[in-house]
């Protein structure tokens, strides 16, 4: 697994622009989208940015460790900008298996909709892989309330 994992982060650390096109119509597209990170052993944060049709423009994965990852707004925001995404969709890991939200998860989720709203770069989902599950916060009661 820890081979694997290495493989994987050297894959999407290598990965630069994924101009493919591909439609984000709801969360199976996510799901089948990126689905790796069932794989990764440790919280590894991935953001889908898409253009104005839902289409992805790219795919970027950032740092994470075993049990949790820190998402910097600025950086997510500043590649937003940089390829000129209108929204995008917060994924990552629980490794543990855990498919509920953290306070932290939260916290940043509620965060980044702030931010996005006052740039017009709209969170659309924030989605979390567990085990062999995903849960949506969008689908939550609680994301009407962030």
């Amino acid at each position: 697994n820890a081979a694997i994992t290495q493989r994987m982060k050297r894959f999407y650390s290598a990965m630069k622009e994924i101009d493919t096109g591909e439609f984000i119509t709801n969360q199976a597209d996510v799901e089948d989208k990126l689905r790796e990170l069932h794989l990764l052993n440790e919280e590894t944060p991935t953001v889908l940015f898409l253009d104005n049709r839902n289409r992805v423009i790219c795919t970027r994965q950032f740092e994470g460790t075993v049990d949790h990852c820190t998402i910097y707004p600025r950086k997510i925001f500043h590649e937003a900008m940089n390829v000129g995404a209108v929204s995008f969709i917060l994924a990552h890991n629980h490794p543990g298996g855990s498919s509920n939200p953290s306070e932290a998860d939260w916290k940043i989720t509620e965060r980044l909709i702030r931010v996005g709203k006052d740039l017009q770069i709209e969170l659309t989902d924030h989605v979390i892989f567990y085990g062999t599950g995903v849960t949506s916060l969008r689908g939550m009661p609680k994301w009407g309330e962030v």
